[in-house]
């Protein structure tokens, strides 16, 4: 009770956005593939848009932190919506590859806007001493509603194959069904109204354990330096997770409905593992914690290369747990390394570096998927959890008594 009670109301409404965000950005994660497949595409081409979203992130990072630093990070994610239930009319109104390949990169604005605005502005209604908890619970928060979009987001088609009388794998039904997309991104957008005045206008005061003053800005280049751990955390991510479906599907001849469940339960287990980052984090210390989490994930990913659809499930589970750790870990220490004026940008170059990772990834994936299957993917996955553990390590952040206790 004395815990949660601590927070500010306009850190529950940041959380209850992050719910909707979550739902938003999930049900695309579920169901994209399978429209693109129903389109006639194969592999390479879902792999090819799944480059694609991310590099919007790579390519609008910088001008969105800039954004979010001068203009809040409120008011910023309200104009990606606007601009995301645009996109995703032309999304599902258009067949040509060209034409989707355009909408699909400028539906990456409000994924990206959402991921570079929503710390900044948590930062500013929190304590550092709140940070671990809050971060962490935003993130699980974020994977958690994947129970639900997978859940229905995998029923959905054939219940409207069966209300419409049409092939549950129809192109129809999938498109019906992420029309969602654009439901969803309207109702977070509602639940933004009249938050910006308030984020700006509660006290902000907050002793800052930094070495950097308020207006103290590091060198660019440190903070990129400082960020190449999310590269390779996105071409860790890129090499597997948006073909998971389909791998299911195409290992294990799973159906949707069933695949819905499998990711269900994968998002369940991110969000419990997000709620222990602050645990891990006072007995290991934040870069320890880093780098033994990843370790345990590239182990994870390369048991999932033995033949059996239970054993899959049960490894990518705990992958799935032990992953969910290092984001808010990273997160956390990248916010508080750097002066409070330059933590928009900072966010957005986590988020560019990890884009950019993640697209490389993505695109190369589908192309070996496509040569040899997925045994290759697997292995570079490996190779990035190692990599990303290894520059958290070695990189140096400053010291902060209660946020980083142990370094």
């Amino acid at each position: 009770m004395s815990r949660f009670s601590q927070y500010s109301p306009l850190v529950w409404r940041l959380m209850v956005f992050a719910f909707i965000i979550g739902l938003t950005s999930s049900l695309p994660d579920i169901l994209f593939n399978f429209y693109l497949l129903s389109l006639g595409f194969d592999n390479s081409v879902a792999g090819e848009l799944a480059s694609i979203v991310r590099l919007a992130g790579f390519a609008l990072a910088i001008p969105l932190g800039i954004a979010v630093d001068r203009f809040g990070g409120i008011r910023t994610v309200q104009v990606a919506a606007v601009i995301n239930i645009a996109v995703w009319f032309a999304i599902l109104n258009v067949t040509d590859l060209a034409l989707l390949r355009g909408f699909y990169f400028f539906s990456g604005v409000f994924f990206t806007a959402q991921s570079v605005a929503v710390l900044p502005s948590l930062i500013r209604v929190t304590t550092p001493e709140q940070r671990p908890f809050l971060f962490g619970l935003n993130f699980s928060i974020f994977m958690g509603t994947g129970v639900f979009t997978a859940l229905i987001g995998g029923m959905l088609p054939g219940l409207i194959a069966q209300f419409k009388g049409i092939d549950a794998m129809s192109t129809e039904a999938y498109r019906v069904a992420l029309h969602g997309v654009i439901i969803l991104t309207a109702i977070g957008l509602v639940s933004l109204l009249g938050l910006h005045r308030r984020i700006m206008s509660a006290t902000t005061n907050h002793s800052e354990v930094a070495t950097h003053s308020e207006g103290v800005r590091i060198p660019l280049a440190t903070m990129i330096y400082r960020v190449l751990g999310r590269l390779s955390l996105g071409f860790a991510a890129g090499m597997f997770v948006p073909f998971i479906n389909i791998f299911l599907r195409q290992t294990y001849a799973i159906p949707d409905s069933q695949i819905g469940a499998t990711l269900a339960v994968f998002s369940l287990t991110s969000a419990l593992g997000g709620m222990f980052c602050g645990v891990i984090m006072v007995r290991m210390g934040i870069r320890r914690a880093i780098l033994a989490t990843t370790l345990v994930c590239a182990s994870l990913i390369m048991g999932i290369l033995l033949p059996s659809a239970l054993w899959f499930v049960v490894v990518y589970a705990l992958l799935a747990f032990v992953v969910s750790m290092v984001y808010p870990l990273g997160d956390v220490l990248l916010m508080d390394s750097v002066a409070p004026v330059q933590r928009g940008l900072a966010s957005s170059m986590a988020m560019m570096m990890w884009s950019l990772g993640f697209a490389l990834a993505a695109m190369l994936s589908g192309r070996l998927q496509v040569a040899s299957g997925f045994t290759w993917p697997i292995l570079l996955c490996a190779v990035g959890f190692v990599v990303t553990g290894v520059l958290y390590w070695v990189v140096r952040f400053p010291r902060y008594g209660v946020i980083n206790p142990t370094g």
